[in-house]
């Protein structure tokens, strides 16, 4: 389990379905050094990814992995 600091920072992206969400996750993992913490189903249709790592990892991934579930 992974041990919060105060450096680090939690995200999160919540899409339409699951195609969507796993996109989100293996672009977001890809495009820093963040860790993917869960995928869950938040609502019918709605699914959400957790990412932890420090800021500016997590606000980049966050950003990526937004934009190509916008994309899907």
């Amino acid at each position: 389990m992974l041990k919060p600091d105060r450096h680090s920072a939690l995200g999160l992206i919540e899409t339409r379905g699951y195609v969507g969400v796993v996109e989100a996750a293996d672009t977001a993992t890809k495009a820093a050094a963040v860790d993917l913490l869960a995928i869950e189903r938040v609502d019918a249709g709605l699914v959400m990814i957790a990412i932890t790592g420090d800021v500016a990892s997590v606000q980049g991934a966050v950003a990526a992995g937004a934009e190509r579930a916008s994309v899907v």
